[in-house]
């Protein structure tokens, strides 16, 4: 039997008042007062999960609390209410329309419990982490919306046949839709992304290749952290007209300093990452950068006109890959909807030509996509959403086509 699933009721907020951490039920109105472990169960839970994956999730961050005392705090909010079995309807996209290029939107259960896909597609709505336009976290539903113009929602099990290269895309890869990790109000670096980063531990340690739909760019840290447990010799490809990388390696708590302008240092500072390999950096900068072991960088177009077989000489064919792409990457005349555009960059044909080369000579282990705001004509949406699909079958097709 599979075991039951648990779920922080979506009316409870935990926030803080006069310095304390207290829950706080939205539409009822009371308040609670949450120590630290009330709390760490709390975050634990901002995902569907079973008691057993929540209790190691909390013994991994706080091995100083006993189990004991984190079972009891469980059973007192299960009956409190803050924790009920989890309901399927709750993990929809926001739409109900249906998932990414027409898939099904499956939850967290019914994605890991059985063989049922092999991509499973994640919405992180986030972009508290933007330092300067807002918006990115309405791209998720925007590119469910508008996939269906790149893949009809009846091809999304059986491929589609691409006329430029005379193949079938995606041919027999299952894509499930988890909808997105919510929240009322999302707080800066806040449980919402530990709870991204744990459902994209689960899917990859049950074999699936994890699609998460940004966001701003900080949401790829928790995402690398997860595979880094899955896969402790991981590898970035960072596709961004920007390094994100600060002058130093941080040395703060994430939590507090951590945004997309810099989420890189965190990254690279990150043991189980042992190269990152940057494609498309153009941002001016007041001075040359420090160098260091783990970069590898092709500026510019300097990739495109290379090519994928000069560019695969940097990227290790030992290690677990993950493919970060950032909008600004694409030329700012063909994408203009970003927080932050750089004159110069790829064309969408070329950089998926590119991306095509790389990922099926790679073993690409997690994907995500950042940095796009919706726009009302819905054609960046489809080009970003072409590109991903190209990249989704390259990264597939490696995997044992």
């Amino acid at each position: 039997m599979t075991a039951e699933l648990l779920a922080l009721d979506r009316q409870i907020v935990l926030t803080e008042r006069d310095g304390q951490q207290v829950l706080w039920h939205l539409s009822k109105g009371w308040e609670a007062p949450a120590g630290r472990l009330v709390a760490e169960v709390v975050a634990a839970f901002a995902v569907p999960r079973t008691r057993t994956s929540a209790e190691a999730a909390i013994a991994a961050r706080v091995p100083a609390l006993p189990s004991t005392a984190v079972a009891e705090v469980v059973d007192e909010l299960r009956e409190l209410g803050v924790l009920a079995p989890h309901e399927p309807q709750g993990i929809r996209t926001p739409t109900g329309r249906g998932g990414l290029f027409g898939a099904p939107v499956l939850t967290v259960q019914e994605a890991l419990a059985g063989d049922v896909c092999d991509v499973a597609v994640v919405g992180m709505p986030y972009d508290v982490g933007v330092t300067n336009i807002g918006g990115t976290r309405l791209a998720p539903e925007f590119l469910r919306r508008t996939s269906g113009a790149v893949m009809q929602p009846s091809a999304s099990a059986g491929g589609v046949w691409d006329p430029v290269s005379d193949r079938v895309l995606l041919e027999g890869v299952r894509i499930a839709d988890l909808g997105d990790v919510q929240a009322v109000v999302f707080t800066r670096n806040g449980r919402e992304v530990d709870a991204l980063q744990d459902l994209v531990a689960a899917l990859a340690a049950g074999g699936r290749l994890p699609v998460v739909l940004g966001g701003d760019h900080s949401i790829t840290l928790p995402v690398v952290r997860a595979l880094a447990g899955a896969h402790p010799r991981l590898g970035v490809l960072q596709i961004d007209a920007h390094s994100d990388l600060p002058e130093t390696l941080p040395d703060g708590d994430w939590r507090e300093h951590c945004h997309h302008g810099n989420f890189m240092g965190w990254v690279v500072f990150d043991e189980r990452v042992e190269v990152v390999v940057r494609l498309g950096l153009r941002q001016l900068e007041a001075a040359r950068p420090a160098g260091h072991p783990k970069l590898r960088t092709w500026p510019g177009r300097s990739a495109v006109e290379a090519g994928a077989e000069a560019v695969l000489a940097d990227l290790p064919y030992d290690l677990a890959w993950h493919v970060t792409l950032d909008v600004d990457a694409l030329d700012p005349s063909i994408i203009r909807s970003t927080g932050t555009p750089v004159a110069g960059g790829f064309a969408p044909a070329e950089l998926a030509t590119l991306l095509q080369g790389l990922c099926r000579r790679r073993h690409v282990v997690g994907i995500d996509v950042v940095e796009l705001i919706p726009s009302a004509d819905r054609v960046e949406g489809n080009i970003v959403c072409d590109l991903l699909a190209r990249v989704m079958d390259a990264a597939t097709g490696a995997r044992g086509r």
